[in-house]
């Protein structure tokens, strides 16, 4: 009896595990879900796929980048190498030893406004202009500052104002010359300051008759009617006259007498 109870015990434990066994199976691994767990899987694979794809040809495009980079820094260094030696051979034919010198005085009489601003530009600057040395950046900045400053020269010399003289008129005649009136007692008694009144002039006399210019061009073309300023002399220029007229005394010996002869 014992046996047959223990017996029956065993059976009913191992039919109830096999239930509990059989209905886990069937809670773990329905269709439905195992079926959408599939789909998951291939979907998520897919995406894999295409991402790797996508990646494969970005790393491509990117190598082919690199590539042609590659390439292109090749052909630069190449330029910068024949810019180089092309900029080495300009250097050497320049003779900056010169030019610097050169520059230096250009860029101190432009400064320091010596003589003329014609004289400058046509004695150094223009000389300074046709350099390529110029154009280097030791040179570049100093250059456009001292053409500038040229330039202000040249402009603020024609805005000088010239002193108003006074002067007395005096109407050409048939045969003057600028020479001959200067000479005359009543303007200066000198013909070297025939100049003068050529200055006063040259611009423009104070009136002509129709016809006749109003400017003296050159100083021996000047016309009857025309009318002159006659520039009154500085203090300078009288005493300048007076001793030289004081000199010309002095020069004249005076008229010795015959010496009469004794009678015997």
């Amino acid at each position: 009896m014992k046996k047959l109870f223990f017996g029956g015990i065993i059976i009913i434990l191992f039919l109830g595990t096999g239930f509990l066994f059989s209905q886990e199976y069937e809670e773990c691994c329905d269709e439905a879900e195992k079926e959408e767990q599939y789909n998951k899987f291939y979907k998520d694979l897919n995406d894999s796929k295409e991402k790797k794809k996508l990646l494969e040809s970005e790393v491509k495009n990117l190598t082919k980048e690199i590539q042609d980079l590659e390439s292109e820094a090749v052909d630069k260094d190449k330029k910068i190498s024949e810019l180089q030696q092309e900029y080495d051979n300009l250097i050497n034919s320049l003779n900056l030893t010169e030019f610097d010198s050169k520059f230096s005085e250009t860029e101190s009489t432009i400064k320091n406004r010596i003589g003329t601003p014609e004289l400058a530009r046509k004695n150094f600057f223009d000389e300074i202009s046709l350099s390529k040395a110029k154009c280097l950046p030791k040179y570049q900045e100093r250059y456009n500052k001292m053409y500038a400053e040229l330039l202000k020269w040249e402009e603020d010399s024609k805005k000088i104002v010239v002193k108003e003289e006074k002067y007395t008129q005096y109407t050409v005649v048939k045969g003057d010359c600028l020479w001959k009136i200067a000479q005359k007692k009543e303007i200066y008694g000198n013909a070297r300051f025939w100049v003068k009144i050529w200055e006063a002039n040259k611009e423009g006399v104070i009136s002509a008759p129709k016809g006749v210019p109003h400017k003296i061009v050159k100083p021996d073309l000047i016309y009857p009617g025309q009318i002159l300023r006659i520039p009154e002399l500085t203090d300078i220029e009288k005493k300048i006259i007076s001793d030289k007229k004081q000199i010309k005394k002095k020069e004249r010996k005076p008229k010795q007498e015959p010496k009469k002869k004794n009678k015997k």
